[in-house]
Parts: structure tokens; C-alpha cells; sequence
């Protein structure tokens, strides 16, 4: 957009354009990248692994070898974003976020998309072995009364209680 209206040769030679795509961003997050691991392989179809440095060069060397043609607004723009994926890179490597003022905005404004507050789980601590084995042994030996007194008197001479305890013990196993 600065190139349409800063360089001489597109002065008055068009009346309207349009900014349009995501070119722009998807060349500099290739630069951005290209500059932090520049030696990373990229297997292309018909070519065989490459180097994205290279994709990168190639890329900027097409985008200003094709200033002259019919879409000089578009080149423009790749550049500009390639220059902006090298510069943020670079900072963001030497321990400068350049973007932090407009990732701040950016948390604001979208905060509602952002999960509530988070559910607190507690855990139970699990019971030292000897507390296990006396609990076990107590839910036992409860069983054992109430089956012998089952086996003695039936199942009607059960109390509500004796008749949960073995529902719910039943349950368990």
C-alpha cells in the first residue's frame, strides 16, 4: 500500500486498488521461519529436499524479479512481509518481542474467548498399606456377620442397614 503511494512509477497509474489475502502473512511466517532454523528440510514434490533458506531466497528473488509485471501491488506486499518475518524473527531471537504491546490489546479484546476459571480437583491421599488391609479386613468380617446371620435366620431377619451394607458391597466387587 506505502509502495502506491510513495514510488514514482505507480503515481497516477491507477486510480483504486485493493489490499486482498493472506499472501503477505503466509511469506512472512516462511521468512520467520527460514530465519530461526534455516537449515531445516523440506521434502517438495518433483524437486526432492531443500533447505528453506533457499525456498526463502528463491521466493524474494521471484517476488523483486517480478516488480515489473501486472501484479507489482501483490510483490510489493510479499517483500513487505517478507521484511516483516525477518525483522520480528530476528528480535524475537535476540529477546525482543516487538509484538508484545499488540499481543496485549489483542488478550483484551478476545478475552471472552478464553476458558473460565478452572475446575479445582482434588485428590485423595491414598491410605498407608496397614490402614488399607484394616479397613478391608473390617468391610470383611461385616460381610461374613451378615451372611452367617442370612444363613442362620434368612434374609427377611436383615435390618435396612444390614441390607444396604451388602448391596453396596456387592456393588464394589
Amino acid at each position: 500500500m506505502l509502495a502506491y503511494n510513495l514510488v514514482p512509477i505507480f503515481k497516477g497509474s491507477v486510480l483504486f486498488t485493493q489490499l486482498l489475502g493472506a499472501s503477505a502473512s503466509v511469506i512472512a511466517i516462511m521468512i520467520a521461519i527460514a530465519v530461526y532454523v534455516p537449515n531445516h528440510v523440506i521434502h517438495l514434490v518433483f524437486i526432492g529436499p531443500v533447505k528453506i533458506k533457499w525456498i526463502a531466497v528463491i521466493s524474494i528473488i521471484l517476488y523483486i524479479i517480478s516488480l515489473s509485471g501486472s501484479n507489482a501491488g501483490g510483490n510489493f506486499a510479499h517483500l513487505g512481509g517478507a521484511l516483516w518475518g525477518w525483522l520480528y524473527m530476528s528480535q524475537l531471537m535476540s529477546g525482543r518481542d516487538i509484538a508484545a504491546g499488540f499481543n496485549k490489546i489483542a488478550d483484551k479484546f478476545f478475552s471472552w474467548t478464553k476458558p473460565g476459571k478452572k475446575l479445582k480437583v482434588k485428590y485423595n491421599q491414598p491410605n498407608p498399606d496397614y490402614e488399607y488391609n484394616r479397613q478391608k479386613s473390617s468391610q470383611q468380617s461385616e460381610i461374613n456377620r451378615i451372611l452367617d446371620k442370612i444363613s442362620k435366620s434368612g434374609y427377611d431377619s436383615l435390618t435396612m442397614e444390614e441390607k444396604d451394607t451388602l448391596f453396596m458391597m456387592g456393588k464394589k466387587k
